[in-house]
């Protein structure tokens, strides 16, 4: 089944597994379980440099969250709001190499670790689409409910939910895949936002027949309408970031509906 995937996402398995080998793996020993990060760390254990444990011992002690791709500078960095967070503002992590594929909107599974000053990605990367990573913070919430944020049980379950959800987000068949990645309500909601001059003002479905003018006049409604416009700028900058042209202008729309994409 592995031998199906892309080279792509089997560099991303690989580096994914080896990160979780050397943060979150167990190892028994007779009766014992002893945990692979405090065997590397111990003085007995092999032979590193000091920059190397250093760096074992940041990443051993941040866990893996769930982040929304809030802005991106490609090749340089990007903004990342945590989902498991949703009270704390967004921050910069410094990456080259992840900001020149990620775009705006896009939902992540990641671990930031700092360095010197700034935030920076360990290297694992767990690209997720928006419903999954929606039904995958709620997941963890529900499993977490009662654990205090960043304890040993809030990790473990955290990122059992979070590698076990990826994983099987890519290992789906390639039908079930192209889907999830493209999004076919996505799609239509792009279609129907960049194609409808007055699409503020249309009565949708998706708002039980109200418009999305009238739909953010209630919390509710304004998340709901909040999620339609980032899907469909999401779709919008796959689209640019693929095959080039120009951006359709979703500030405008955001200001039109009176909404501030970051308070919902």
């Amino acid at each position: 089944m592995l031998d199906s995937l892309g080279p792509h996402e089997q560099e991303l398995l690989g580096v994914n597994v080896g990160e979780w080998l050397l943060t979150d793996a167990v190892l028994r020993t007779g009766e014992d379980l002893t945990p692979v990060k405090r065997l590397l760390q111990d003085p007995a254990g092999p032979p590193l440099p000091a920059g190397g444990r250093q760096w074992l011992s940041r990443l051993a002690d941040r866990s893996l969250s769930l982040y929304e791709v809030c802005g991106v500078d490609s090749g340089a960095g990007m903004m990342l709001a945590d989902l498991l967070q949703p009270g704390e503002p967004p921050f910069r992590v410094i990456d080259r190499v992840a900001s020149q594929n990620l775009v705006k909107w896009q939902m992540i599974g990641a671990r930031v670790v700092t360095q010197g000053e700034d935030n920076v990605l360990s290297g694992a990367l767990y690209p997720f689409d928006r419903e999954a990573a929606l039904e995958s913070v709620a997941r963890i919430r529900r499993r977490t409910r009662g654990e205090e944020h960043g304890s040993g049980l809030f990790r473990e379950k955290c990122t059992s939910v979070i590698t076990t959800d990826w994983l099987r987000s890519l290992l789906r068949d390639d039908q079930a895949a192209e889907q999830s990645a493209t999004g076919s309500e996505t799609g239509c909601i792009f279609e129907q936002v960049t194609t409808a001059a007055n699409w503020a003002d249309v009565p949708l479905d998706g708002l039980s027949g109200k418009s999305p003018r009238e739909a953010v006049k209630t919390a509710a409604g304004r998340r709901t309408v909040t999620e339609m416009l980032k899907r469909a700028e999401l779709r919008g900058e796959e689209q640019v970031r693929k095959f080039g042209g120009e951006r359709f202008p979703f500030q405008a729309l955001w200001e039109r509906l009176g909404l501030d994409p970051g308070d919902c």
